[in-house]
């Protein structure tokens, strides 16, 4: 089965080439697809969910089977305009799966609708984003559970970092929550098929890029114009802490304006929260520094949140208590 498009059909003969024996990539027929309904829309994308009634294939190449019906996310993007970008984004996912298939939502394939469109098939995370979770659930929330969270989404951020890429659009909104195969632990994912970019030399600002992202996420060094680095992902990191300890969205109360922008690079930063462990806002307070070089690497922070796990009741049971 092919998509009748060349481009996209060695593109996926490249991808197939580069998996493992257990994992596939494959043009998927639209007919596969029933009870779809429209998600969210945004830029270029189109979203939405709908039951496929094969599923995925599964098992290495001798044993491989079929585990459907799944429900799945169908990502429509303007291929057209935007192709050369979409295919990166996709090689960069695999670059980063290959190394830690159980760590990533797995994109699935690719697909087109009666309207022409060309989809990306993405295994559907039932939890929703951060940001909705925390706006229902957070007054039942302990600690455990957001440290669960936070280390989760961390391990895919330090194998994105290994791998020399930058996400560059990390927020609540692009944090995908699910559970795990006994429907038990809460496991957050953060997704490769934004804005991952490879990391650029010193000096190789691309100016036609543009600032892109969510105002209260971005890091002051980004709002100057400077090159986007590593440091700038974790800069964001520390902004989803805080709002994974204050339950509320950054900045809710201000106009993300110009005004904004300019107090984020003079030093302002969200409210901390007073129930939170000292040490907690410590290592805020270290990611969302104004200078990104005494911001912590992504092995030192995943370090600190383990450690955290480890001595949770020590740590953070007074907290809970509150």
């Amino acid at each position: 089965m092919t998509s009748g498009y060349e481009v996209i059909d060695n593109f996926i003969i490249k991808i197939q080439e580069n998996l493992s024996n257990s994992q596939n990539f494959e043009w998927i027929p639209y007919e596969q697809f029933e009870n779809i309904k429209s998600l969210a829309s945004g830029g270029i994308s189109n979203i939405r969910i709908a039951k496929w009634i094969n599923g995925p294939i599964i098992g290495d190449k001798q044993k491989q089977k079929r585990v459907g019906p799944l429900m799945v996310v169908l990502k429509i993007i303007d291929w057209e305009k935007e192709l050369s970008s979409i295919l990166n984004q996709v090689q960069y996912h695999y670059i980063c799966y290959n190394k830690s298939p159980d760590k990533f939502l797995p994109i699935y394939g690719i697909t087109k609708d009666h309207l022409n469109n060309y989809i990306s098939i993405i295994k559907y995370a039932e939890e929703g984003d951060l940001h909705d979770y925390l706006d229902s659930n957070f007054s039942s929330l302990n600690w455990n559970k957001k440290l669960l969270i936070l280390s989760s989404f961390l391990r895919d951020l330090k194998t994105i970092h290994e791998q020399g890429f930058m996400h560059k659009d990390i927020h609540s909104k692009n944090i995908l929550l699910s559970r795990n195969n006994e429907g038990k632990l809460l496991i957050a994912y953060l997704p490769t098929s934004g804005l991952t970019r490879p990391v650029a030399p010193i000096g190789n600002k691309n100016e036609k890029e543009g600032i892109y992202g969510i105002l209260p996420y971005l890091a002051p060094e980004v709002l100057k114009g400077k090159e986007y680095i590593q440091a700038s992902d974790i800069y964001s990191v520390g902004i989803v802490m805080c709002e994974l300890s204050t339950g509320e969205f950054p900045f809710k109360d201000k106009q993300h304006d110009m005004i904004l922008t300019v107090n984020i690079c003079q030093g302002e930063r969200p409210r901390l929260s007073d129930n939170a462990p000292s040490i907690y806002n410590e290592v805020i307070k270290m990611c969302w520094a104004q200078d990104p070089s005494v911001r912590p690497s992504i092995n030192k922070l995943e370090s600190i949140v383990l450690e955290w796990c480890d001595r949770l009741a020590e740590l953070f049971g007074e907290s809970d208590k509150e």
